[in-house]
């Protein structure tokens, strides 16, 4: 009955934004990019690829979250090395990314709009045996998707941050069912941990395991040290721009 209802709910919605949608649409050709696969029409070597062995599918949405996801996706290779691996992505910039600083993956796709038709359409399509996504990237109609056709879905790097937690709360009653269908959350702090289970998750669900952008040791990192005994550099003062975060 709730499924019913939340998709009922969704559909209105959608129905009411669509006038906005087609504005947009016209007017910003951006919006254009992609919207095939946004719809649910994959390209075929996408879901031949998928058809031969059941792939592990990772959504990661922007350039940043695809940079710090990278040794994640060769952990994740020596873990399925059978599987192939898909990466979808949200933005133009996040796809040129994705494909060539992420030779590790077999594909690389926009993510469905999160619409029941679509998402259900697309995860036929995929049949992944995992999914895992990052940072706040829940999509309920993805989510409740993958739950009814019993594949696990993981939440890695996972933020819930106290504005997320006051916009889920506006409508508990749907967005709770939606985390408890959550196989697995991998947060980054205790506090994100804390406000997901208030918020409705398992608390045995709930684990805290760090940040990918924050807790990665890259190539670029193990060359500081080198770049800064340079020559060039050792008699000069130095100013890094590392972080904007407090």
């Amino acid at each position: 009955m709730f499924i019913f209802v939340f998709y009922l709910l969704l559909f209105v919605l959608f129905v009411c934004s669509c006038p906005f949608i087609l504005i947009a649409l016209l007017l910003r050709p951006d919006f254009r990019v992609g919207l095939a696969q946004r719809l649910g029409r994959l390209p075929s070597h996408i879901t031949r690829i998928a058809n031969s062995k059941r792939p592990v599918w990772l959504h990661a949405p922007s350039v940043g979250e695809i940079l710090a996801t990278r040794p994640f996706l060769v952990e994740l290779k020596r873990a399925f090395p059978d599987r192939p691996l898909l990466l979808s992505v949200q933005t133009s910039t996040g796809l040129e990314a994705a494909k060539t600083r992420c030779p590790i993956v077999d594909c690389v796709f926009y993510f469905p709009l999160d619409h029941a038709f679509v998402s259900l359409s697309v995860i036929r399509r995929i049949r992944p045996c995992l999914f895992l996504f990052t940072e706040t990237e829940l999509w309920p109609n993805i989510l409740l998707g993958l739950a009814r056709h019993s594949i696990p879905t993981v939440l890695v790097s996972g933020r819930f941050s106290e504005r997320a937690h006051r916009r889920l709360s506006l409508a508990p009653f749907i967005f709770s069912r939606v985390l408890r269908r959550i196989t697995l959350f991998c947060m980054q702090t205790q506090e994100d941990a804390d406000r997901l289970i208030s918020a409705g998750a398992t608390p045995e669900t709930v684990h805290v395991t760090g940040n990918f952008k924050f807790d990665n040791v890259t190539e670029t990192n193990s060359r500081a040290p080198k770049l800064l005994s340079h020559e060039y550099l050792s008699n000069r003062v130095i100013i890094i721009g590392a972080s904007t975060h407090a």
